[in-house]
């Protein structure tokens, strides 16, 4: 069966480390972890999205379980940031067809920017409206008016 797992990654700034997604096989005694994904350095300060299909490994295919373990390696120095968000497990086969395509209409009239862009924390309108139903939320004192209602499995509502 065909099956898919889906994130964004952050990688931006000077000294920037790697960013790794590794499959590792269970009920083996075997440790050893595939690569799935790998990106190397900056990557820009735009956000990227990722698509694995996961039955393109054969070993996949072989094991009924397994583990996915993402890892992130420091850079040479601390000018710069990683971020992972919205990790995405779906037993369809991988298609980019899900994200939004249609143009972000800024309030102000007459410019348009991509959907990608919105969001994004950088303001892509002249008058920033790509920006203004973003939510302010930081996580720093509290979840935000979220609540966890999942045992194990982070799934959070509002």
């Amino acid at each position: 069966t065909a099956s898919c797992i889906s994130f964004w990654y952050n990688m931006h700034g000077r000294g920037m480390g790697s960013l790794s997604l590794y499959k590792q096989a269970l009920g083996t005694t075997s440790v050893t972890l595939e690569t799935l994904f790998q990106q190397k350095g900056e990557q820009g300060a735009a956000w990227q999205q990722a698509f694995i299909p996961l039955s393109a490994a054969a070993s996949l295919r072989s094991r009924k379980y397994y583990m996915l373990i993402f890892e992130g390696v420091v850079g040479s120095n601390y000018y710069s940031d990683m971020a992972l968000d919205d990790i995405v497990y779906t037993t369809t086969p991988c298609t980019s067809n899900n994200t939004v395509t249609t143009p972000f209409s800024c309030h102000s009239g007459g410019q348009t920017v991509s959907a990608d862009k919105v969001c994004d924390f950088f303001p892509d309108c002249r008058d920033k409206s790509d920006e203004l139903q973003c939510g302010n939320c930081t996580f720093e004192s509290d979840l935000c008016g979220y609540t966890d209602t999942s045992v194990g499995s982070f799934r959070f509502l509002r």
